[in-house]
């Protein structure tokens, strides 16, 4: 049964990010038929029942989860709306390179929420992405960066998911992590209403 868990365990660190970067695309072509609050719910109702089947221990589920889950769920309800409000705007590539900044500003929030050290590589990664930046947004005819709507509303997301990483991280510990992101998904379905 370990290996099992083990194989699950690696399998979702498999899936997750190609059904995560697949999201975008779709989503997009979506966008075209479908309102924005309507898409949103269906993949958090998707996502709970998902997860329902794995939850155990049902008589731990108590109210101490309603606060913490109610948070989470409120951050990630805004940046999953500012992300998703951003793909009306902007290509499905743009949306994802912009959106990947998370995984930068989430050690800045981690610095600043559990004072954990930033490492010199950090300082490369951005660097990196500040390239990546300037070669998609910059207007060399005009000497200008093209940085529109779409663009900021999905950095704003990618801030809020950083921040929404770190808060979890801080209610991880005292919390059962498949409780709290199943009770997450019920309450961003019932902000998506």
């Amino acid at each position: 049964m370990k290996s099992f868990s083990l194989f699950l365990r690696y399998f979702a660190i498999f899936i997750i990010p190609i059904c995560y970067g697949s999201f975008y695309s779709v989503f997009k072509l979506l966008l075209a038929d479908f309102s924005v609050f309507w898409l949103c719910w269906i993949r958090m109702i998707l996502a709970f029942v998902v997860l329902l089947p794995f939850i155990r221990n049902w008589k731990q589920f108590d109210r101490s989860y309603i606060f913490p889950s109610f948070l989470l769920a409120f951050v990630f309800f805004i940046g999953l709306i500012a992300q998703s409000i951003s793909l009306q705007f902007v290509s499905a590539g743009t949306a994802g390179f912009v959106v990947v900044s998370f995984i930068l500003l989430t050690p800045f929030f981690a610095w600043v929420v559990f004072r954990t050290p930033l490492h010199k590589k950090l300082l490369i990664s951005i660097v990196i992405v500040l390239i990546g930046y300037v070669v998609m947004f910059f207007q060399p005819s005009t000497l200008t960066f093209s940085f529109q709507l779409g663009e900021f509303l999905n950095f704003i997301g990618a801030v809020v998911i950083a921040l929404q990483i770190v808060l979890f991280e801080k209610f991880a510990p005292h919390f059962d992590t498949l409780k709290i992101t199943l009770a997450q998904f019920a309450w961003c379905s019932l902000f998506m209403t």
